[in-house]
């Protein structure tokens, strides 16, 4: 008899490589989610961890850092994009909410 550790083992397993390994699908899904926040006014919902919770998403940030690298006598610089989301866990506790890593392997909006 399957217990349900086995079923998300087997979830995992098989959805593993094709969406929560995938960087390009986890970027597009996180894509998606932030249009929905900035261009849409919607709240998207999105699947944090390993396919075990599903959070409200209703803000989202972003910003450039600018790294400098040195090695030796070669000396570089590299930007980088943080991207976030503010979600609500819906926990309960009165907290208004988080901002988490925007990495997702599921989006789906709100429509009111």
């Amino acid at each position: 008899m399957l217990t349900v550790s086995d079923v998300q083992a087997l979830i995992v397993i098989t959805l593993g490589d094709a969406f929560v390994l995938n960087r390009r699908v986890r970027q597009q899904l996180a894509n998606y989610a932030a249009n929905s926040i900035a261009y849409r006014r919607t709240p998207a919902v999105i699947g944090t961890g390993w396919l075990s919770h599903y959070p409200v998403a209703w803000g989202y940030a972003w910003q450039h850092r600018t790294i400098r690298h040195s090695f030796l006598w070669w000396d570089w610089t590299e930007t980088v994009t943080d991207t976030a989301f503010y979600v609500n866990n819906g926990w309960g506790g009165g907290g208004s909410g988080e901002w988490i890593d925007a990495s997702t392997w599921f989006a789906g909006e709100i429509y009111p």
